[in-house]
């Protein structure tokens, strides 16, 4: 558990050096979770969330709406809790072990950041709709 604790505090300092930003007061009944945003365009922030498990971590990855935080009384919710994994519009999922080739990873999410960077916010949603409807055929 400790080496994988470690490489996630690897990962999160990558992030940061990325540019990321760190949902500031996130816990959840002591899973060990990390919450980062980096916001694209207008209402649309890419998001990678760390799970950490005894011996994986999942990471969650894709672009959400964040187009709440001009609603009332939730302008700082980003900050503060980021956005859940299940809440990202359009996402991917991937799995490391420690050990794994985290070029890999890197590339992955890289190459997802890239396709989708410059897709507004309606653009975002329809193509996690369309995403969603393949899925199903």
């Amino acid at each position: 558990m400790l080496a994988i604790k470690v490489k996630a505090r690897e990962f999160k300092k990558k992030l940061l050096k990325e540019g990321f930003d760190e949902a500031k007061f996130y816990k959840e009944n002591n899973v060990c979770k990390y919450r980062f945003y980096k916001k694209t365009i207008i209402d649309v922030a890419f998001i990678v969330n760390l799970e950490v498990f005894n011996d994986k971590i999942e990471i969650h990855y894709g672009y959400a709406s964040i187009a709440f935080t001009k609603m009332t009384g939730y302008e700082d919710t980003l900050k503060k809790y980021g956005v859940d994994s299940s809440d990202i519009n359009l996402r991917n999922m991937l799995i490391y072990s420690y050990g794994d080739n985290e070029s890999l990873l890197y590339n992955d999410i890289k190459e997802f950041y890239n396709q989708y960077f410059n897709l507004s916010k309606d653009e975002i949603l329809a193509a996690a709709k369309e995403k969603k409807k393949n899925i199903f055929k």
